[in-house]
């Protein structure tokens, strides 16, 4: 019943929203991460499902310490557990990921 709230929540809070820069690929990929029971998912599998990142460089998109090494603080306003020196220990609410997921991908296009 949790993940049927969560992913109700991730359709109908951020699907309109995020249909214009995420393909549909992307999205899926999203909606197929699992969560616990609080609706957090390991940033892990965000970064290498979703970003195709490892951890250890996705999660600087979450440390605003980083911003002075080309990473764009990607995570204001979202619900983020754990300390990003510890990428191990991170998790993301999963209706953030697609608004985490938007912001990553336009700081690349805005260096690359």
């Amino acid at each position: 019943m949790e993940t049927r709230e969560h992913n109700q929540s991730l359709d109908q809070g951020n699907l309109h929203s995020i249909t214009q820069t995420l393909s549909a690929e992307i999205f899926q990929m999203i909606k197929d991460l699992d969560e616990d029971k609080n609706g957090f998912v390991e940033f892990g599998n965000v970064a290498r499902g979703v970003l195709g990142q490892q951890s250890q460089y996705a999660s600087r998109y979450l440390d605003p310490v980083w911003q002075n090494e080309g990473y764009l603080y990607c995570g204001e306003g979202l619900r983020v557990e754990g300390n990003p020196e510890d990428y191990h220990s991170l998790r993301i609410y999963k209706a953030d990921i697609p608004k985490f997921v938007e912001r990553v991908f336009a700081s690349k296009k805005r260096f690359y």
